[in-house]
């Protein structure tokens, strides 16, 4: 019981964190936050619509993004890092394809804030094991400290992927 109670604890410590992490973005590349909402044994949160998925469904619905194209998305993404990192001072710790939102008209939004981390000042460094792994910065996989630059790891990764159609690395054969 302790146990589940201790689960239970985290998971609302997530949440709140998530919640609270999108009320205080203020980035026109960061999925905008509209409310939240608990009912019926669930809480709905309540985002900005992105009516083009993700770009790992682009990726998948094209094969690989063009380079135009995903250069735009790129530029784009970057903004809303520059804001996480130098305005917001929060590592993302999951950035993906998956985790990128797009719109038709051409959009790309971060989104996906259940993990994020707030540094307190420059100096600080992150030292917990969230995220996906198989975006994670080599710091981060070894369980060293990591700050905002294992965010330009993931991201770069990501724009590979999209590139070329498939992730960058192969799969770990055990």
């Amino acid at each position: 019981a302790d146990k589940s109670a201790g689960l239970a604890e985290r998971l609302w410590a997530v949440l709140l964190w998530e919640l609270r992490t999108l009320h205080a973005m203020r980035c026109d590349r960061v999925v905008r936050y509209h409310g939240a909402y608990f009912g019926d044994g669930s809480i709905s949160i309540v985002l900005e619509h992105m009516d083009g998925g993700s770009l790992s469904d682009v990726t998948r619905a094209l094969g690989r993004i063009p380079e135009r194209q995903l250069a735009g998305f790129a530029a784009q993404i970057l903004e809303a890092l520059r804001y996480l990192h130098d305005e917001a001072r929060v590592v993302h710790r999951d950035v993906k394809p998956s985790n990128v939102l797009v719109n038709l008209a051409g959009d790309a939004k971060l989104s996906d804030f259940g993990v994020s981390g707030q540094l307190a000042n420059s100096v600080t460094k992150c030292n917990s094991w969230v995220g996906t792994v198989t975006y994670m910065s080599p710091e981060r996989i070894s369980g060293g400290a990591y700050s905002f630059d294992s965010d330009v790891w993931s991201f770069g990764l990501s724009l590979v992927e999209c590139a070329t159609g498939r992730f960058p690395y192969p799969p770990n054969e055990e």
